[in-house]
């Protein structure tokens, strides 16, 4: 006998989003990915619908076919299969604790935190897919909104300084222990992976030491300079200068105005001379090399793009709405899964593999988030949106009905500088995504945020298209037109305080 399974793990908004270094958001992502990946390829699932099993960044929820003999076997296949989410993330704590050892409050911070919701009902190839289909997703919503919780029995302490949920029981300090601490929180020595008085709960700290060196991945800072070092890597002399340039690993000692001791003792920076010295000697290199690169007109800017995209009406979508033949709802599913795959594996490699592009967090098929440098922001979405009509649309014309537009999205691109608390940004580029949904019944439009480094905060909502012209392009010839001096920045403010009027 048949059933058609339906799984869900989280939180994910909220495990993703708190992140204070652009590596908690990745090892979020891929932790989650993992657990979902090894549901998937348990023998009990015997035939994944959605999503794709060779996306990378899977989606934290799937679609299945499991046989059983009954009810009471299907509920123990289910069961069993939430089993072995919950051993697998646990076995992914021990190993990102293991050098550091486990507090005591460890089991009862993960065992409390992973949200698993199954539903398994009787599944009739005989009968109408497309019915069976949709009331499963009816009782799935319902079920998910009777939410379970156990009552957390913590002390009043110091709490996460990442999620503010938890008390904090790992910490680093290179003096005195911080005050109100949990009893008995294990101290982190030299370790650059926490900042200094910096304090994480168990589920916290095994995300950020989740496979730490396994996974490496470009900080905020790195980011937004990567273009720039790239094509100063091209001449010799200044490509010379900056291998050999003592970044310890994070670009932010690109800007003067981390040459300080201050930082470098925050960072847990070890210098094998005098620090004044040693900060002296980086200083005059680090002028030398801004000096070189502004004779090829590079320069080190200080902000990078964060970009996230969502397809539009999924649910619309995956539920058949479009289709002519409801009939063949299983086999679109399918190939939706199958394409929105083939899509995800095109855009993380053209944002990875193109040297000083970006980095991708996740590509799930209908949802994106990555980093990219500002110099390629308006290339990389046309890009974006010739893959999605490549790898999406372009399968699924044959099953829309007559008329039926293309699938398309929206996204929140927010434009930060390198300092601002990457909790702030990942909120804005979220909030940035809704409002981009919300603008129009229509959606297709994309919100654009420009977080200053003085706190000012300037926001537009465009379509993707004006006419016949796709708008990020058009940015980007004007971006274009102002670096190449064929007309000067003060000219689009003027334009701005005459239209105001």
């Amino acid at each position: 006998m048949k059933y058609l399974f339906l799984l869900s793990i989280g939180p994910v908004q909220s495990f993703i989003a708190q992140a204070r270094k652009s590596r908690d958001l990745r090892l979020g992502s891929e932790l989650l990915s993992r657990l979902i990946d090894t549901a998937l390829n348990e023998p009990s699932i015997k035939k994944v619908i959605f999503p794709s099993k060779n996306l990378k960044s899977k989606p934290n929820r799937f679609i299945s076919l499991i046989e059983a003999n009954n009810d009471t076997d299907a509920r123990a296949i289910c069961s069993g299969v939430e089993d072995v989410i919950r051993a697998k993330y646990s076995q992914l704590v021990e190993s990102a604790i293991r050098e550091h050892g486990k507090h005591n409050l460890v089991d009862e911070h993960v065992d409390n935190f992973l949200e698993v919701y199954w539903l398994a009902v009787p599944y009739d190839e005989k009968v109408d897919y497309y019915n069976q289909y949709l009331e499963v997703e009816r009782t799935f919503a319902s079920l998910k909104n009777a939410r379970l919780f156990n009552q957390s029995t913590e002390e009043g302490a110091r709490k996460c300084s990442l999620c503010g949920e938890r008390n904090a029981i790992y910490y680093a300090s290179s003096g005195s222990k911080p005050a109100y601490l949990a009893e008995n929180a294990i101290s982190i020595e030299q370790d650059q992976s926490l900042e200094d008085k910096e304090g994480l709960c168990g589920v916290c700290f095994s995300k950020r030491f989740f496979f730490k060196n396994q996974h490496p991945f470009p900080s905020t800072a790195e980011i937004a300079l990567a273009d720039t070092l790239v094509k100063a890597a091209k001449d010799a002399n200044l490509g010379q200068l900056i291998n050999t340039y003592p970044t310890i690993g994070d670009g932010q000692l690109f800007y003067p105005d981390n040459l300080t001791e201050k930082y470098f003792q925050k960072q847990k920076i070890k210098t094998k001379e005098p620090l004044k010295k040693f900060l002296g000697d980086l200083s005059g290199k680090l002028s030398t090399i801004r000096k070189a690169a502004a004779e090829m007109d590079l320069k080190f800017t200080e902000y990078y793009a964060m970009v996230m995209v969502d397809a539009d009406n999924m649910g619309r979508w995956m539920s058949g709405e479009y289709l002519t033949d409801k009939t063949k709802l299983r086999e679109f599913q399918e190939l939706v899964s199958q394409s929105l795959g083939n899509f995800a594996e095109k855009i993380t490699d053209r944002l990875d593999s193109v040297e000083g592009r970006g980095k991708t967090v996740y590509a799930g098929g209908d949802d994106f988030l990555g980093f990219v440098n500002l110099n390629h922001l308006t290339p990389f979405m046309a890009e974006f949106k010739n893959l999605f009509d490549t790898y999406v649309n372009k399968p699924l014309q044959g099953f829309n009905g007559a008329g039926t537009p293309p699938m398309t999205y929206s996204a929140g691109i927010v434009i930060a500088h390198y300092k601002m608390p990457l909790t702030e940004v990942v909120m804005s580029v979220r909030e940035m995504e809704k409002k981009a949904k919300k603008f129009s019944d229509a959606k297709s439009h994309f919100a654009l945020a420009v977080m200053k480094h003085s706190g000012e905060v300037e926001i537009t909502v465009q379509p993707w298209r004006a006419g016949s012209n796709f708008l990020p392009d058009f940015i980007n010839s004007i971006s274009k037109a102002i670096t190449d001096y064929k007309f000067s920045k003060s000219f689009i403010t003027n334009l701005e305080i005459e239209l105001k009027k």
